[in-house]
């Protein structure tokens, strides 16, 4: 356990069928190894689970639990153990969870519901949990071991922490264990299961496993027994799969006769932030009371590296379909604002940049929706001034001839020469670059009213958190498409895009807009990342700040790690990020309509309300 984050290996062991021993041995070969804090392994694994008959005879009873013993007993493991296996009470047959904190049997979770339809017929072995839902504890191996709705809390946790455990069908109920946990203080659920593979079900299972835990409000693991299982006419699936309030981070199907180990990091300040802002999950803690008992464990503390996305924005090469989605979502959104206001002209600065491209790319989508031929719909326009630089200048225009658009070329070396000179103002300094870009704004409304149309916005969510824009300037628009992407999204949008498209043209000056060093081109050899930072920084800070609710001490622990910084410079990025952030609200505030195509944005309409004036 490091900071909130905990590590948890989903293990799909080599075994044999009814051979207690040596699945125990396999199982302790494992645990050597492992340096997580959270061990899974699958249902009925100390057994097998295709043992049939054998279920009903002693001789696999007594193996099994000498295994279990064995299991404790030798334990090399510090964390905390979830393993699969039978539990005979009282003439009854459990199938059950043994959860193991270093030698101690701390708790046994039974299976509640068993499924008797198809390939599947345990209430022939066994007893269902919800039968023996009275017992609190039942006495095994010489002590009595809490049993039944059982919640491990760690009590030394950053965040909290507590892990229920069911047992394969268990999550398939119309009311599962998880459900009744999830209520009862659980954000952490583990299923252990057995389950065989045929097409498709890979799917089906990731499915389960992502509703259960949208549904449950935290995060779903799952791990099914290795390919070792298959016996007569199935094949076992070697499944692990997991994910986060809806989210699959894992899924590995693939089939396996060998040991299977998957590990994953589980953000608990992440659940818990999801938590706290969900009203749903408030609303429903007094409904579903159930008398569960809570086990107290600890975990130690881990000071090894922790790994996180240091790009959390950026699509990955196989990801083209989410760049279809975002401009599908653009177009939509920005074709329904056209239509209400009954007007078919777009008009929008084009400067060569990231930001301007992306919105020309949305406005072109939205003209072939609209069934609209596009260049009599878009009006884009290039405003140079003194300090625009002869590649952007090139780039918007082969940006325009490449998607068959004629622009407008308007120089506005005059008007800011005026208006400076108006004001006195000699020196090349904010107001100096504010009076270009408030021109340019000027111009583009009045074209805007000209053509009957709307001025698109081109601000992305990067610029956004971090007030970099001009008020009353390019912080305003009648629309803006971009306000949930930002900068290291929207360069892997337009890289992706750009390898897609059968249009050499457009292809070629997309790699040379995304190859070019971000400037606002408002002074000479001005540089954006030089001003703010670096935007795979700013992108990170602000995806773990709004994304995952991390406090400014948390992100400092994260970034050194993340991008090999030292402590000094990681903090001076962090508290230049939260002090430009909070400075900059009172432009938020007064933003536009602005659309949301990406999960999370700092639109003050929904997304993001803050006072203007809070100082952090």
């Amino acid at each position: 356990m490091n900071n909130g984050f905990i590590c948890v290996s989903l293990v799909s062991p080599k075994l044999e069928v009814a051979k207690p021993e040596y699945n125990v041995n396999e199982i302790l070969r494992v645990l050597k190894d492992l340096k997580s804090d959270v061990a899974v392994f699958p249902e009925l694994a100390i057994t097998s689970y295709s043992c049939g008959d054998l279920f009903l005879f002693d001789e696999i009873r007594i193996a099994s639990d000498k295994a279990i013993e064995k299991l404790i007993n030798e334990n090399p493991y510090k964390g905390l153990l979830f393993v699969g296996g039978i539990l005979s009470y009282q003439s009854a047959l459990f199938n059950v969870a043994f959860v193991i904190k270093e030698h101690e049997l701390i708790g046994i979770v039974p299976k509640y519901y068993l499924p008797n339809y198809q390939e599947f017929g345990e209430p022939r072995w066994f007893t269902a949990g919800l039968i023996a839902k009275r017992l609190k504890t039942v006495h095994f191996l010489g002590k009595d071991v809490p049993f039944g709705m059982l919640i491990f809390r760690c009590s030394n946790a950053f965040y909290p922490l507590g892990i229920s455990a069911e047992i394969c069908e268990d999550v398939w109920a119309p009311i599962s264990p998880s459900n009744l946990a999830s209520l009862n203080g659980a954000n952490v659920f583990i299923n252990l299961s057995a389950s065989n593979d045929y097409l498709y079900k890979d799917k089906k299972r990731e499915n389960m496993v992502s509703e259960a835990s949208r549904k449950n409000r935290g995060a779903y693991l799952y791990v099914s027994s290795n390919s070792s299982e298959s016996s007569s006419g199935l094949v076992f699936g070697s499944s692990e799969i997991a994910a986060i309030y809806g989210e699959i981070i894992l899924s590995d199907p693939s089939l396996s006769f060998e040991t299977k180990i998957r590990e994953i990091s589980l953000d608990l300040g992440y659940i818990d932030n999801l938590r706290k802002k969900d009203s749903p999950y408030k609303e429903s803690l007094d409904e579903f009371d159930r008398p569960f008992t809570v086990i107290d464990f600890t975990l130690e503390e881990d000071k090894n590296p922790i790994v996180v996305d240091s790009h959390p924005f950026v699509l990955k090469d196989d990801e083209y379909p989410s760049v279809h989605r975002i401009l599908e979502l653009q177009s939509y959104g920005l074709g329904r604002r056209l239509k209400f206001l009954n007007c078919q002209k777009v008009i929008l600065g084009v400067s060569g940049g990231l930001d301007s491209t992306m919105s020309l790319l949305a406005a072109y989508h939205t003209a072939l929706l609209l069934k609209i031929e596009p260049s009599s719909m878009i009006v884009p326009v290039f405003l140079p001034y003194i300090n625009s630089s002869s590649r952007t200048k090139s780039n918007a225009e082969r940006l325009t001839k490449a998607l068959g658009l004629t622009p407008l070329i308007i120089p506005i070396n005059k008007e800011v020469d005026e208006i400076l000179a108006a004001i006195g103002n000699t020196e090349k300094d904010v107001t100096y670059e504010n009076a270009q870009v408030r021109v340019r704004t000027t111009i583009l409304m009045e074209l805007a009213n000209k053509y009957h149309g709307i001025m698109l916005g081109t601000s992305d969510l990067s610029e956004i958190a971090m007030g970099y824009s001009t008020f009353n300037g390019d912080s305003m628009s009648m629309y803006n498409v971009n306000s949930s992407i930002t900068k290291t999204m929207m360069q892997s949008i337009l890289r992706l895009y750009a390898k897609e498209i059968d249009n050499k043209a457009l292809s070629d000056v997309l790699f040379d807009v995304i190859a070019t060093p971000i400037s606002a081109e408002l002074n000479a050899g001005q540089l954006t990342e030089k001003e703010i930072g670096k935007y795979e920084y700013i992108d990170f800070i602000l995806f773990r700040f709004l994304r995952r609710g991390d406090t400014k001490e948390r992100i400092k622990m994260l970034m050194p790690m993340t991008f090999k910084i030292n402590t000094d410079e990681s903090n001076r990025i962090v508290d230049e990020f939260f002090d430009r952030f909070f400075k900059a609200q009172y432009k938020r505030n007064a933003a536009p309509d602005s659309l949301k195509v990406a999960n999370g944005s700092l639109d003050p309409h929904f997304d993001f309300k803050m006072p203007s004036d809070v100082k952090r």
